[in-house]
């Protein structure tokens, strides 16, 4: 197994595990799945409805939110999804980056909310200051 086959599996576990620990909303929880895009057929994050009573997730769609969203964070409000760009060079300089996008929480669509910025380091790969990645009602 690569490590972008063993992160993505553990992407999935850690936020399924999430889901079925939050109190859904009526129509079940908001998980969001990042990926590479880089080299890849993936369109980038990947929102699903999931089910904490079966266990079943339903796929919403997926939004083009840069090259390599691979760490999210979902703010505590359910409202602004945070996605690290694990690249190497971005503005030109040996830097990765950072978004934020409004979520609507009814459809799991993802809008923009200004543009990417610089998080310092190539290739970051961690994403902190929440404690998960689930929305609460």
């Amino acid at each position: 197994m690569d490590r972008r086959t063993f992160l993505a599996a553990g992407a999935t576990g850690v936020l399924a595990g999430c889901a079925r620990r939050a109190a859904p909303p009526r129509d079940g929880a908001l998980v969001f799945v990042g990926t590479y895009t880089e080299n890849t057929r993936s369109a980038g994050v990947y929102a699903f409805r999931a089910d904490a009573s079966t266990g079943r997730w339903t796929a919403l769609g997926a939004t083009d939110t840069g090259p390599n969203p691979s760490y999210l964070a979902l703010h505590p409000n359910g409202r602004v999804l945070y996605a690290v760009q694990e690249t190497t060079r971005f503005g030109g300089e040996a830097t990765g980056a950072v978004r934020a996008f409004a979520v609507d929480r009814a459809t799991g669509a993802l809008a923009p909310l200004g543009d990417a910025v610089p998080t310092g380091g190539g290739a970051p790969c961690y994403n902190a200051g929440y404690d998960n990645a689930c929305t609460r009602p």
